[in-house]
């Protein structure tokens, strides 16, 4: 897998990298392999079999149930998806059989305290001898307004997996779609939330209206003048026509074509934007949305450390291209 480089992130409550947690306070350690902060990965679409019924399927046919490795095929590298094929990133692991005692809270995890920033031994759950942890992904691409649902990768056929629907509270998360909320029920839905932030959702498309009749011919009306198109200016570092006032342009619009982004002020975006024109730094259009959520929502957490912006913005695009599946930009 490709690396992410991952930017040390200074919270009240450090969270540990290296090992996934539940949302009850038992902690997996993250395999060779597997990606600390999440990547991207292709895989087929969700065919509305649940966990039990593709399992069987697989048995009964003699397929393989778990992959192998966690090294990525060409098939889930690909930028090109054929028929069928979504595109997904890895949030987190799982097992096909977790414990019971797994889903209800730690006996040494605190109430009321953060998960992911104290590790208990006896709160590790160990490796099985017959299968290596499940891949828990989440689809790019948002198909109803709800809580993001997850899945499992199994079934590895001709270089793709297929996803099988997951309860949340069955996944381990990787630190990146962790925070500090308190109890497992508020875990529950903020840890939901950060991955809906690396999410674009699918709104349904609008009905078409009937043409309207012809009408007599009127006099020409004075062509109104070309709005300026002040986010492909944000991105753009060799256009140089971004202006101290296309910041406000730049919120409004941003939150008007994605109204579930988290807000940020006029003074962010101009400050970011000068270190993407210092610093050198590309943004690609895709790229657009995830890295001002990323960026943002870093330095929101980040403002009282003081921060160096530039490094900040850097970190964000190289975090979101390995998500997404790019390089980094050097």
């Amino acid at each position: 897998m490709a690396a992410a480089r991952g930017y040390p992130i200074p919270t009240p409550n450090l969270q540990y990298v290296d090992y996934a947690f539940n949302v009850f306070g038992y902690a997996m350690k993250i395999p060779d392999g597997v990606e600390k902060r999440g990547s991207s990965i292709n895989a087929y679409e969700f065919d509305g079999c649940n966990w039990k019924e593709k399992l069987a399927e697989a048995r009964a046919q003699g397929q393989d149930v778990y992959r192998k490795t966690f090294d990525f095929t060409p098939r889930e590298l690909s930028d090109e998806v054929d028929a069928r094929v979504e595109k997904y990133f890895v949030v987190g692991l799982t097992y096909s059989k977790i414990p019971r005692h797994v889903l209800k809270l730690h006996p040494a995890q605190k109430p009321r305290h953060p998960v992911g920033n104290v590790l208990h031994d006896e709160a590790i759950i160990g490796a099985s001898d017959s299968q290596i942890p499940t891949l828990v992904v989440a689809p790019e691409v948002r198909k109803s307004g709800g809580p993001s649902t997850l899945f499992g990768l199994l079934c590895p056929r001709e270089g793709l997996c297929q996803p099988i629907p997951i309860q949340r509270r069955s996944v381990f998360y990787l630190i990146h779609y962790r925070d500090d909320a308190t109890t497992f029920k508020k875990r529950e839905l903020a840890w939901n939330k950060l991955i809906q932030r690396y999410q674009t959702l699918r709104r349904p498309k609008k009905a078409k209206l009937q043409p309207a009749p012809e009408k007599a011919a009127e006099e020409p009306q004075p062509v109104p003048p070309v709005q300026k198109d002040v986010m492909h200016s944000f991105i753009d570092n060799n256009e140089g026509g971004w202006e101290d006032g296309d910041s406000g342009s730049f919120a409004r619009e941003f939150h008007q074509k994605w109204p579930e982004a988290p807000t940020f002020s006029n003074e962010d975006i101009s400050l970011v934007k000068r270190q993407l024109v210092d610093q050198e730094i590309i943004i690609e259009p895709r790229l657009l949305r995830p890295f001002v959520i990323q960026v943002m929502t870093w330095l929101r957490d980040l403002r009282s450390y003081g921060v160096d912006v530039g490094r900040v913005a850097q970190q964000a695009i190289d975090q979101i291209r390995v998500l997404f599946g790019a390089g980094t930009n050097e």
